[in-house]
């Protein structure tokens, strides 16, 4: 019988990092995206305070504390709710034809700022506009008012707008792209326009919003320029927001809808609701970036997450159809779980540039840093295995975890299961699940490995 330390597989680069930070935690008296609560006109999501008659939307209650809520009285103009889109969550589909709900006047018409976030995807087909959210009084749209909106009239790629549509606005194309948080920001004496927090471009605007009228989800005003896709959550500001509480919002959003937010570098991190770090990276390791957590300011539990391909999974308990229906739960506020990866490939591989300690036979190249903040019970990391790489099979028993702190992996310390700690390979994904400690500590930066 071969010796197991022998058929040790690399099979995963586990970077993780959990840093527990010692700063003053800020009371919010309401809940709001990201705990931001100030202006906030506009507040619905797909996971709560949704009315349905059979699938159609008739009722989208409004989570903030201004009572806006968004309604739809006629049955064939409401949009579907699908339980499960994006990430484990909810979200609404409008038909592109003559779906939409309809908002009080949200923005007076002197205001010079706004914000909207808006949750979605754009598909093509349906009305030439394609308006995710549009605040505009019946009639010219240079009167006043301002929107998310996917093209012209003209089918000229489009995005922000605020009083006139033809002239103060940031174009972008995104039509049939991946569910994103799309962001506009105006105050101060311009337009910004957001994708997953990417600056898609500025225009500069000084004066007034002018009359906006209805706000309408999913199309404008007289039942046209329909949005055709999914919106999974909106929130509308009467201001702009300040740099730290956007990082709060996309931070907010990014965990709960599982996208990777334009944050890298020397200070790309994702926050929680009170500011505090729940990952940081300076770029090596920001792709693909997931996580779970609790945080009452935004009212967010996120208990099951994956990447956009499904190829990386991070849960509590056992991973569940929805992140509604997984019973298990943080104990405590403000604990999170987040993952991101170096980008690197998923097959296992015994590459003689892939550095190991000895007696590890083969890896796989990609690495993960995952943070921990404050959470002491048990979650599973669950990454897919790449066709690439040597062939065969992996017995549970031969699987090791490499933990290290500096990239160079022949001086890892390895892991073996036990101890509360598990590392299998089943249905093409490898999966290392139990108990966080000293695996996944609470505090200091570590590198980790699966083997």
């Amino acid at each position: 019988m071969l010796n197991t330390t022998s058929f040790i597989r690399h099979f995963k680069s586990i970077v993780l990092q959990g840093t527990l930070l010692l700063c003053p935690v800020v009371a919010f008296a309401q809940v709001g995206p990201g705990g931001v609560t100030t202006a906030n006109m506009l507040w619905v999501k797909a996971d709560q305070g949704v009315t349905t008659s059979g699938a159609n939307v008739s009722l989208w209650t409004d989570q903030s504390s201004s009572g806006n809520n968004a309604a739809q009285g006629t049955n064939a103009n409401r949009p579907d709710l699908v339980p499960v889109v994006e990430n484990y969550r909810p979200a609404l589909y409008f038909n592109g034809n003559d779906d939409h709900l309809l908002v009080n006047d949200l923005i007076a018409a002197s205001s010079t700022s706004v914000t909207v976030f808006a949750v979605g995807t754009h598909e093509t087909g349906g009305d030439d506009w394609h308006s995710m959210v549009v605040g505009q009084a019946q009639g010219s749209w240079a009167g006043g008012g301002y929107g998310i909106t996917a093209f012209t009239g003209s089918n000229s790629p489009f995005g922000f707008w605020v009083r006139d549509y033809g002239t103060n606005q940031v174009g972008s194309n995104w039509i049939d792209q991946p569910m994103a948080v799309l962001e506009g920001e105006y105050g101060g004496g311009s337009l910004e326009f957001y994708r997953n927090n990417m600056l898609i471009g500025t225009d500069a605007f000084s004066g007034a919003v002018g009359d906006n009228g209805t706000t309408t989800i999913g199309g404008g005003p007289g039942n046209a320029y329909n949005h055709k896709g999914y919106i999974a959550e909106v929130a509308i500001f009467g201001r702009k927001l300040s740099t730290a509480e956007r990082k709060r919002v996309n931070s907010y959003l990014a965990v709960k809808y599982g996208r990777t937010m334009d944050l890298a570098g020397s200070a790309g991190q994702y926050v929680r609701s009170n500011g505090s770090a729940i990952f940081s990276d300076a770029g090596s390791h920001w792709n693909g970036i997931i996580g779970i957590g609790r945080d009452d300011n935004s009212a967010l539990v996120q208990r099951q997450s994956h990447d956009p391909s499904d190829s990386v999974r991070l849960y509590l308990g056992t991973l569940a159809a929805s992140n509604a229906a997984n019973p298990a739960n943080f104990s405590n506020n403000n604990q999170y779980i987040v993952a991101g990866n170096n980008g690197d490939a998923t097959c296992i591989t015994d590459l003689a540039s892939l550095t190991m300690p000895s007696g590890i036979e083969a890896r796989m190249p990609r690495s993960f840093k995952v943070a921990n903040t404050g959470f002491g019970g048990t979650f599973t990391l669950e990454v897919q295995l790449g066709a690439c790489g040597m062939a065969g099979t992996y017995a549970n028993a031969d699987l090791r975890l490499l933990v290290d702190d500096d990239g160079d992996y022949s001086d890892a310390t390895v892991y073996a299961p036990g101890g509360g700690m598990s590392i299998s390979v089943s249905g093409g994904y490898v999966r290392i699940s139990g108990s966080p400690t000293p695996n996944f500590p609470l505090t200091a930066l570590n590198s980790w490995q699966w083997a």
